[in-house]
């Protein structure tokens, strides 16, 4: 329980504070988040989903609330559901690191679509609103990337030190951490 309660307060920090500093758009660690945290947390989509409507709604109430908040969280808890369901190897991490993106990027943009007077409420509208919002699609999935790397490297290296220092606790390997092969 301990280290569950210390993972959700990191993840939280980590999640918020990377929104609130300057970055480009939608280049964050939240599908990133998404992905991993069913796996962090044993395979418990409560605390994942809390931990990330709570780290948006957080950076939200700096960054400005608005009224796509739905079709912001909702494509967040669709990528977490997904991702808890999957067995957690390489092939399907690199599968939620494609997917994820696009479920955020159809998701939020419909959104967009449906709630703004910017595009006809057509098909050619919403098409136009997608074809206008792929920029962002291309920094979600650079992002998720980035972050899904930097988790893997920050966890065997906290793994490595372990091992190093409490040798009883943990014995480091050679290989990748937390991946089935």
């Amino acid at each position: 329980m301990k280290t569950i309660v210390y993972n959700f307060a990191f993840l939280l920090f980590f999640i918020v504070s990377m929104r609130l500093i300057p970055h480009p758009p939608n280049f964050t660690p939240v599908l990133a988040t998404a992905i991993l945290s069913p796996h962090i947390f044993s395979n418990k989509i409560l605390p994942s989903v809390l931990l990330l409507t709570l780290a948006m709604f957080i950076s939200d109430i700096f960054l400005g609330l608005h009224k796509f908040l739905i079709f912001t969280y909702i494509p967040l808890i669709i990528i977490v559901f997904l991702s808890n369901y999957i067995n957690f190897s390489k092939t399907n991490i690199i599968i939620m690191t494609l997917l994820s993106p696009l479920i955020f990027f159809l998701v939020s943009n419909f959104g967009v679509w449906l709630l703004t007077d910017f595009y006809p409420k057509d098909l050619g509208g919403l098409f136009q609103s997608y074809l206008l919002a792929i920029p962002f699609l291309q920094n979600s999935f650079i992002g998720t990337i980035v972050y899904l790397l930097l988790y893997f490297i920050l966890y065997n290296i906290s793994i490595y030190m372990i091992s190093k220092y409490n040798p009883k606790i943990l014995e480091y390997k050679n290989s990748l951490k937390y991946i089935n092969n």
